[in-house]
């Protein structure tokens, strides 16, 4: 998250694709080929990278 952080990825459905893949790929993870299953996926990463997102703000102030 930190790398998508620095580059200023903003939390929007390209930047959660993103996540995805890069889970997927480098990490090997297993997620689901579902619709419903990746929808919540994504919906748990953006809550992550949201509170991420502030935390760093909060850090910076």
């Amino acid at each position: 998250m930190a790398d998508f952080y620095t580059q200023g990825k903003e939390v929007n459905k390209e930047t959660l694709e993103a996540f995805t893949r890069t889970i997927e790929e480098h990490y090997k993870n297993y997620i689901p080929f579902s619709e419903r299953a990746r929808k919540e996926y994504a919906y748990f990463v953006m809550k992550i990278y949201e509170e991420f997102i502030a935390s760093q703000k909060k850090q910076c102030t």
